[in-house]
C-alpha cells in the first residue's frame, strides 16, 4: 500500500504519527523495512527521519527535487531489457519489417515514453532516448554503422525499419492527451489541471530559461495548428477536441505527424546529397569564395585564383584556394 501526505517541513514528523496511529485503527501495519519516506523539495536539508532521493509511485519515479532524472534513467534501463529479449525472440517468428516495426513501438517505445504524454522532456534526455532507437533500427534491419558510411543515415534506417523519431512519438502522444483531456467532463481533475497549465490568456513571451509545462504545451499546440492552417483556435481548440466525437483532433494530430515525417525525410540520403541539394551547396560555396577571397567559379564546381590569370589556376576547394591566396 503507498500513502501520500502532505505536510510542511517543520510539523511532517508529527503528522506522520498521527498518520500511522490512524492506519492502526484500521488494522493496516505500516512496516519500517518496506517503507520509504520521500519528502519533495527537501533539496538535501537534513530532517529528524530518514528520507530517500526518490521513491517509486504508480509505475512512476518521483524525486525529491520534482525532476525526472530517475525517471528517465529507469525508463531508458527498462526498455533496454524488453529490447534485448525480444531482439533474441524475433527472428523465431518470421515477421515483415513493418510488422516488427509495429512490434517494437508497442512493447519498447511505449514503455520508454510511459508518462512523458503529460510533462517536458530535456534536450538531454530526447538524444539519449534516440541514440538508444537508433541502435533498435540497427538491429531491425541489421545495419551496421560501417556498412551505411557513404549511401546511407540514421533517418533512412528508421524509415526501414518502420520507425518514427523519438521527438515525433513524444510529441503525438502529447497532442493527444491533450485532446482526450479536453474532452473530458469539467469536474475531472485532469481538466482542471490541464487548464491550471494552459490559462486561456497565456502567453509566450521569449525567454531563455528551459520551457515550463504551459509554455511548451502552448508552443506544441501552436505549432499543430499552423500546421493544419487553423487561426484564432487560442479560444477554440476545446471545442474543436470535442467534435465528432474527437474525429477533427484526430486529423489535426495526423497532420502534424506527416508534417514531422516529411521535415525528417530531408535528413534521408538522397535528400541529403540530391543533385538539387549538390548545386545548392556548390553556389553557396561559390558565393562564399567570392565574398571572401574574390574568386570567381569555374567548371566542375572549381574555384579560379583572382591573382592567377594567365594562365589560370584552379582548385576544387575553397580551403586550398585559401592556402593558395595566404601570405
Amino acid at each position: 500500500m503507498t500513502t501520500t501526505l502532505l505536510a510542511r517541513g517543520s510539523n511532517y514528523a508529527t503528522l506522520e504519527d498521527l498518520l500511522c496511529e490512524t492506519l492502526a485503527e484500521w488494522k493496516e501495519t505500516i512496516k519500517p523495512s518496506k517503507t520509504k519516506r520521500l519528502m519533495i523539495g527537501r533539496a538535501g536539508r537534513e530532517v529528524e527521519r530518514p528520507c530517500v532521493d526518490s521513491a517509486k509511485l504508480l509505475g512512476a519515479w518521483l524525486q525529491d527535487d520534482a525532476g525526472y532524472a530517475t525517471e528517465d534513467l529507469k525508463r531508458l534501463e527498462g526498455a533496454r531489457a524488453i529490447w534485448r529479449s525480444l531482439y533474441r525472440q524475433l527472428p523465431r517468428y518470421g515477421l515483415t519489417p513493418a510488422m516488427k516495426g509495429r512490434v517494437v513501438q508497442a512493447a519498447v517505445i511505449r514503455s520508454l515514453l510511459y508518462s512523458t504524454e503529460s510533462r517536458v522532456v530535456s534536450a538531454a534526455t530526447m538524444k539519449k532516448w534516440q541514440c538508444f532507437l537508433n541502435t533498435v533500427a540497427r538491429g531491425l534491419t541489421g545495419r551496421r554503422l560501417r556498412e551505411m558510411e557513404g549511401h546511407m543515415t540514421m533517418q533512412d534506417v528508421l524509415r526501414e525499419a518502420h520507425l518514427d523519431t523519438i521527438s515525433t512519438y513524444i510529441e503525438v502522444g502529447q497532442l493527444n492527451y491533450l485532446g482526450h483531456v479536453a474532452r473530458l467532463p469539467e469536474k475531472r481533475l485532469e481538466r482542471a489541471l490541464l487548464f491550471g497549465w494552459l490559462p486561456p490568456e497565456a502567453k509566450l513571451p521569449a525567454s531563455k530559461q528551459p520551457p515550463s509545462t504551459r509554455r511548451y504545451f502552448w508552443s506544441l499546440l501552436k505549432s499543430a495548428m499552423e500546421v493544419s492552417q487553423i487561426t484564432n483556435w487560442e479560444h477554440r481548440w476545446v471545442q474543436m477536441a470535442s467534435e465528432e466525437g474527437g474525429a477533427i483532433w484526430k486529423s489535426i494530430v495526423n497532420a502534424w505527424r506527416r508534417h514531422k515525417r516529411h521535415l525528417e525525410t530531408k535528413l534521408t540520403w538522397v535528400e541529403k546529397h540530391s543533385a538539387a541539394a549538390t548545386a545548392a551547396r556548390r553556389a553557396a560555396a561559390a558565393q562564399r569564395a567570392f565574398d571572401e577571397l574574390g574568386a570567381q567559379p569555374a567548371a566542375d564546381g572549381k574555384y579560379a585564383c583572382p591573382h592567377c590569370s594567365d594562365p589560370p589556376v584552379l582548385f576544387p576547394k575553397i580551403e586550398t584556394l585559401a592556402k593558395h591566396i595566404a601570405p
